[in-house]
């Protein structure tokens, strides 16, 4: 008995391929430091979007509505974001690397117990820094919120000694 079996179109590989890519890019959400985020790339979680534009302006939507904005726009010609390990968030200019448009101002504090540090973009269209953090699930991480585009509360320095 012959056993037959039909060969996958080359076009339903290809598609399939393109495909998987389309979703593991749009999938993303969370970035690493030393990761970067291009211009005209985005983060996205839930009904929420991250984008680093290309007029330089990193913007959040959520339902497609602009919640949020670095306020960088025209500050360069191409940009991307970088997550530093000091858990600084950047943008800088293409043209120049060492051009910085915008930063997040708040670093990591100094402290053997700080590491893991992650960027978060949320369902809820907040995107954090987080150190001390962990994977929980997807696009979202346990640990220590050192910057939001929520307002956060500043730490108290017992929180800063003791993590």
């Amino acid at each position: 008995m012959e056993i037959m079996t039909s060969p996958i179109p080359k076009a339903a590989v290809i598609f399939l391929t393109l495909l998987l890519a389309f979703d593991s890019a749009t999938a993303r959400c969370i970035m690493t430091p030393g990761e970067t985020l291009r211009s005209g790339h985005s983060l996205s979680s839930g009904n929420s979007r991250l984008t680093m534009e290309k007029n330089c302006d990193l913007v959040i939507y959520h339902n497609k509505i602009k919640i949020w904005s670095s306020q960088s726009a025209q500050n360069g010609k191409t940009c991307f974001l970088y997550l530093q390990h000091t858990g600084v968030l950047s943008i800088v200019t293409n043209d120049d690397a060492s051009d910085e448009v915008w930063k997040s101002h708040r670093t990591v504090p100094a402290h053997p117990n700080f590491y893991s540090i992650n960027f978060v973009l949320e369902p809820n269209g907040v995107a954090t820094i987080f150190s001390n953090s962990r994977k929980i699930g997807h696009c979202r991480v346990n640990g220590i919120p050192v910057w939001s585009t929520a307002q956060l509360p500043e730490a108290s320095d017992e929180q800063k000694r003791n993590p």
